[in-house]
């Protein structure tokens, strides 16, 4: 191993641990004493019982699994907006509109069926758009 790999593992490891360690340093200066005591005192909460979980066979398992985990997953449409939330569909649709346009507008289509730009012989190079074509585009 080269002397900078070495030296970028403990610089790793030192960001690493010091990292890990944020979250007791600040219990340790940022509270109080008897926030340090609750949090020194708590339990563990058993959530639920797992006596008759741990009995259970491999095949009882994948069927309990895909029984009340996996089946019906994709039919509640309140899954699916959490999954694609209205911005991001906005944003991949108007994307999607853009570039469309783009290759309508500007692109040929080939024998082949790929794109190239249209020959852009016939303007002159010393045109300038107006600032109100700028701002406005086609709408100008």
């Amino acid at each position: 191993m080269e002397t900078s790999g070495i030296l970028d593992l403990v610089v790793n490891s030192v960001a690493m641990s010091f990292i890990l360690s944020l979250d007791s340093v600040m219990l340790v200066h940022l509270t109080t004493e008897a926030t340090k005591h609750i949090m020194h005192n708590l339990a563990d909460l058993q959530l639920f019982d797992t006596e008759d979980i741990e009995q259970e066979t491999d095949e009882q398992i994948t069927q309990s699994f895909l029984t009340e985990e996996v089946g019906g997953i994709f039919e509640n449409p309140n899954l699916w907006h959490l999954l694609l939330p209205k911005r991001l569909a906005l944003i991949v649709a108007l994307t999607a509109a853009f570039i469309i346009r783009y290759y309508w507008q500007n692109c040929v289509l080939l024998e082949d069926g790929s794109y190239i730009s249209k020959p852009m012989y016939g303007y002159p190079d010393h045109t300038k758009p107006s600032p109100l074509k700028l701002l406005l585009g086609i709408f100008a």
